[in-house]
């Protein structure tokens, strides 16, 4: 729909973008959604797009565009499924549009028409069956509406006749037939209308007169034949009944009993010549019709046109105009002028310094500017004004040939440029506006642009090439020829070469053939050389009979001879190339005619060498002409070579062979002798070889040892061992209680009486220690001494030696009664009586030592103590130390001698004693004896411990209470 204001809004579908408004929705829109940035008068659909026709006459379509129907000259769908903004149909101003399933047609305002989209059925009027993506113009008419249906257009024509093009199977063409599609217009016979309108398959025409006449499908009574379903097509135009056309009631001129007045319509007047009926205002005429006498038709005014049937004159629109009155349509606006619109009766001039090639221009802004390079100097202009030639102009909107300037020296111009041309090279320009610079004269050239006569010039072409006029380099003579001057205008100047010479291009003299070489023929580029195996000695020949066959030892690819290369050779004159010398022969100088065999002791396997490869050290060969180092043998046991020897030679006695190749005879190391096959051998273990080349190892002698195989020396058997023969490999240990000081020795000692060997590999015995003795030798350890007895020196080789010694005791008794009492020697003497009675030992004496009186403890106040020393052996000594019940046996003699008894008893070694050494004992006896309880004496063991070898036995000490 087109709203009051121009602005359109559509509904609907949406899958293709038919409805403009920027989106692709399938399921489409049921309210209207406004076209951006259009102010249309009217707006036609297709099947899937649609077209507006803008208030200036200009067409924008969007929506479907797979066969062109946009107009906009491709059939591409910049968006997934077709374009959904407006898209501008470029070069049209129309007055009216139509649009079929997918193509549009449009009226412009010179009554012209034209169609793109969809041409398969011929649709398009334009002669073609194809698709056209642009509009194109039917040709032949002249309309004033038009009306298509899905495949098929019609257009009304000035005269009010119709013709139709396009799809024709259900007759909708109606011309007499359904057979065939029409691709260019075809006339509807006998049929003037005033208006069209076309359906799918089937076309009606409003008829001048005022009746209805419709043709093409009538499926579902379309065409109102008050048939229900016509099967059958009606391929001609058929008045639909009951239509009168375009008055209210059948004649204009009388009136019925109840008075009813009849009055055309707008857009028509009464029909002078049919009375009762009106007849259509013809184009550049309009009626307002009515009944107020405004029925008649009248004619437009300047800037206004009609089309026939208006009601009024519409103003012609922007880009159009129209000078007189009665127009029919407005003419656009002729190149260089321009309308704004609001019914002009002229265009307005593009001023100087623009200009505009089209018709139609609906603005100022249509008129551009001179391009740079051209202007316009009078108003209205369609074209502007090329600069002249050798003139130029940089800016845009020149109007005035003044504003174009002339070109500077060294360059050029042909007219309307922007900025001059460098003059080319091969060109000069001299002076100022030029429209085309100089060329250099033939025989002369310039390779820069842009010269000018200051300082520049064009340069003579060098002697051996040439040039036309206006070159930018000069051309050399042909290669075979040659130039013989400078400034050659023409190739005409350039002379062939004679033969024996030949040439490059470009130059001045030709050349000799050098020798080995022969120019057969004029014009030569290159000189033949002579054939492989032959040479020349003389140059600038002119034939192959100049060229000599190589001699032997030489060869010769074509030219000249070379002498082979050493390792090669040839046998003949004329050789092309040498041989080189097979497998086991060589040559080492150059021009070889023969190889020659390689030395015994000597090998080649590859081909072509200087020289032969040798059988290295070790080795040797005895054949001449050895093509493989397996003729290489290795030299035998007992022999070497030096390499390159033919044989072997054997090693002298004393020496042997180094390596796994034998190279030379070397002296047997020390701890090696040479055996008779030439080899050196290590010594065996047991002997030894001290010095190198060495016949025979020597046997260590007995007392020493070659312990491992290889030995230079032996080595002594070291004290507590001996050895027991020559050839030993080993040393014997001396076995206990035998030993061996010195080294070397062949056999062990035995250790005498009084010492002992422990341990085997003993280099000296131990003495007996003493208190022990050793009777035997050979003895392994030493007897002590028996109980009693003691030895004071070490070695001790007997039990005699071992002797009984004197012990001395100091028994201390304390006893009841003055010091005085005690001091009396018979009192003495029974008490030494009573101990010698009670000790019970051999005793040799007891002697009364001292006498002091005791006062330490409570119960011994008024005692005295006596001391008597007792002399006995060591056995009687320990036994008198051993016993508990010592006290209670003194005072039992006391008492029965009428004596003290005594309270306490002490019993200790006296210091000093001979024999005691370091083998006493000790023996510290602790008694206390109790109170006597019904005639019985209480005696416990406190304590007793036994020290054995550890210090002297200081005292016994008795309690008795």
């Amino acid at each position: 729909a087109v709203l009051s204001g121009g602005n359109v809004s559509c509904w609907g579908h949406n899958n293709y973008g038919q409805l403009g408004n920027g989106t692709f929705v399938a399921t489409g829109f049921n309210s209207p959604q406004m076209v951006q940035g259009l102010v249309a008068i009217n707006v036609v659909a297709g099947q899937f797009f649609t077209c507006a026709l803008l208030s200036g006459g200009g067409v924008k379509c969007w929506g479907d565009n797979l066969k062109g129907q946009l107009g906009i000259g491709s059939n591409t769908n910049s968006e997934p499924q077709g374009i959904s903004t407006p898209q501008t149909v470029e070069g049209l101003v129309a007055v009216a549009l139509t649009a079929g399933n997918d193509h549009v047609c449009a009226l412009l305002s010179g009554a012209v028409v034209k169609c793109w989209g969809s041409g398969s059925n011929g649709q398009l009027g334009n002669s073609a069956t194809s698709s056209s993506y642009s509009p194109q113009t039917v040709p032949g008419l002249v309309a004033f509406a038009l009306a298509a249906g899905s495949e098929h257009t019609c257009a009304l024509l000035d005269g009010g006749s119709v013709k139709c093009w396009g799809s024709n199977n259900k007759g909708q063409l109606g011309i007499g037939t359904s057979a065939n599609a029409f691709s260019s217009p075809q006339t509807v016979p006998g049929l003037l209308a005033v208006a069209l309108a076309a359906g799918a398959e089937h076309t009606c025409a409003l008829i001048n007169g005022g009746g209805v006449m419709c043709w093409g499908s009538d499926s579902g009574g379309r065409l109102g034949f008050d048939v229900a379903d016509n099967t059958q097509p009606v391929i001609m135009p058929q008045a639909v009944p009951g239509l009168l056309g375009q008055s209210t009631c059948p004649n204009m001129s009388s009136a019925d009993a109840d008075g009813i007045h009849c009055w055309c319509n707008a857009g028509y007047t009464e029909d002078s010549n049919i009375s009762g009926t009106c007849r259509v205002c013809s184009a550049g005429t309009f009626s307002m019709g009515g009944a107020n006498n405004s029925a008649s038709c009248m004619t437009c005014l300047a800037g206004t046109f009609s089309n026939g049937v208006a009601s009024t004159c519409s103003s012609c629109v922007a880009g159009t105009y129209w000078t007189g009155e009665g127009a029919s349509s407005c003419l656009p606006c002729f190149a260089g002028s321009f309308s704004t619109g609001g019914s002009p009766s002229m265009c307005l001039s593009c001023v100087t310094g623009t200009y505009w090639t089209g018709v139609g221009a609906n603005s100022s802004l249509s008129c551009f500017k001179c391009s740079a390079g051209a202007f316009s100097d009078s108003a209205g202009a369609s074209t502007c004004v090329s600069c002249v030639a050798g003139s130029y102009w940089t800016g845009t909107g020149a109007n005035s040939s003044e504003s174009c300037l002339a070109c500077s020296i060294g360059t050029y111009s042909f007219g309307g440029l922007s900025s001059c041309l460098i003059c080319p090279a091969g060109m000069l320009g001299t002076v100022t506006g030029l429209s085309s610079c100089l060329n250099c004269t033939a025989g002369s050239y310039r390779a820069a642009e842009g010269a000018s006569s200051s300082g520049s010039t064009c340069l003579r072409c060098h002697v051996g090439s040439f040039s036309s006029y206006g070159a930018s380099s000069c051309t050399n003579c042909l290669v075979g020829s040659y130039g013989t001057s400078q400034g050659a205008n023409g190739s005409d100047y350039c002379t062939t070469c004679p033969v024996g010479t030949f040439s490059n291009s470009g130059v001045s003299a030709c050349v000799n053939c050098v020798a080995g070489s022969y120019g057969p023929i004029q014009g030569a580029s290159a000189c033949v050389n002579c054939m492989a195996g032959f040479y020349g000695v003389v140059a600038g020949t002119t034939s192959s009979q100049s060229c000599v066959a190589c001699s032997v030892g030489s060869f010769s690819t074509g030219g000249s001879c070379s002498s082979c290369f050493a390792g090669t050779f040839s046998t003949g004159a004329g050789a092309s190339s040498c041989v080189a010398c097979a497998a086991g022969y060589f040559v080492a100088h150059n021009g070889a005619s023969v190889c020659i065999r390689c030395d015994a002791g000597y090998f080649e396997t590859g081909s072509g060498v200087t020289k032969c490869q040798i059988c290295g050290a070790g080795l040797y060969g005895t054949g001449v002409g050895a093509g493989s180092s397996d003729s290489c043998l290795t030299c035998a046991a007992g022999t070497f070579s030096n390499g390159g020897a033919s044989s072997c030679t054997s090693c002298a006695d004393a020496s042997h062979l180094t390596g796994t190749v034998p190279s030379s005879c070397t002296n047997c190391v020390a701890g090696s002798f040479a055996s008779s096959g030439g080899f050196c051998v290590s010594c065996v273990s047991g002997t030894f070889s001290s010095s190198a080349a060495s016949s025979s190892c020597t046997s260590c002698l007995a007392g020493k040892i070659a312990a491992s195989t290889g030995a230079s020396s032996c080595i002594d058997c070291g004290p507590g061992s001996y050895g027991t023969g020559i050839g030993a490999s080993s040393c014997v240990d001396c076995t206990v209680g035998t030993y061996r000081s010195e080294s070397a020795a062949t056999v062990c000692a035995v250790c005498n009486a009084g010492s002992f060997a422990s341990a085997a590999r003993a280099s000296a015995c131990d003495f007996c220690s003493k208190g022990n003795f050793q009777a035997s030798d050979s003895a392994s350890f030493c007897v002590s001494c028996p109980d009693g007895s003691y030895t004071n020196a070490t070695g001790a080789g007997s039990s005699s030696e071992c002797q009984v010694q004197d012990q001395k005791l100091d028994i201390s008794l304390v006893l009841g009664g003055s010091q005085e009492y005690f001091s009396s020697k018979s009192v003495q003497d029974n008490i030494s009586l009573a101990l010698s009675k009670v000790l019970d030992v051999p005793l040799k004496q007891v002697v009364f030592t001292s006498l002091s009186p005791v006062s330490s403890s409570r119960r011994q106040q008024g005692s005295t103590r006596l001391v008597f020393t007792v002399t006995t052996d060591t056995f009687g000594s320990q036994k008198i130390l051993a016993r508990n019940d010592l006290l209670p046996a003194i005072n039992t003699m006391l008492v029965k001698m009428s004596l003290p008894t005594a309270i306490s008893m002490e019993a200790s070694p006296v210091q000093g004693n001979q024999g005691q050494g370091d083998s006493g004992q000790a023996v510290n006896v602790g008694l206390v004896v109790g109170c006597v309880v019904g005639g019985l004496a209480f005696v416990g063991l406190v304590a007793g411990v036994v020290y054995w070898r550890l210090f002297p036995v200081r005292s016994q000490r008795v309690y008795h209470e």
